[in-house]
């Protein structure tokens, strides 16, 4: 399994694990003619989606390198005020992921 899928799995059962009710909201499309290539696209820029009670959250798992990035695509989607977009990072050997919240990201340069 390579580090996105694991990255998004151990993301998907640390929700699960916290109580909250989570899944996958990517698709998979294929394009093209006779060689088609599968292409994934995400919902809102998202990975997964995890809600409780008191929190409804879209979530991308990434690598750090790649923080700004996917902040810039949730940035595209407006969502009201209670609805938050994470953005997870998981670092080896470290039990619980970094959460950065794309509402509040400062990016360099803008």
């Amino acid at each position: 399994m390579n580090t996105g899928k694991r990255d998004k799995k151990k993301t998907l059962d640390w929700f699960r694990d916290h109580g909250f009710t989570a899944e996958y909201v990517e698709t998979l499309m294929w394009v093209g003619g006779p060689r088609r290539i599968p292409i994934k696209k995400d919902l809102f820029g998202a990975d997964g989606v995890a809600f409780d009670k008191d929190n409804f959250i879209f979530w991308n798992s990434t690598t750090r390198a790649q923080v700004a990035a996917h902040v810039r695509e949730f940035r595209k989607f407006k969502m009201p005020a209670p609805i938050r977009q994470l953005v997870v990072i998981w670092t080896p050997r470290v039990k619980e992921p970094a959460m950065i919240d794309a509402a509040t990201y400062k990016i360099r340069g803008e």
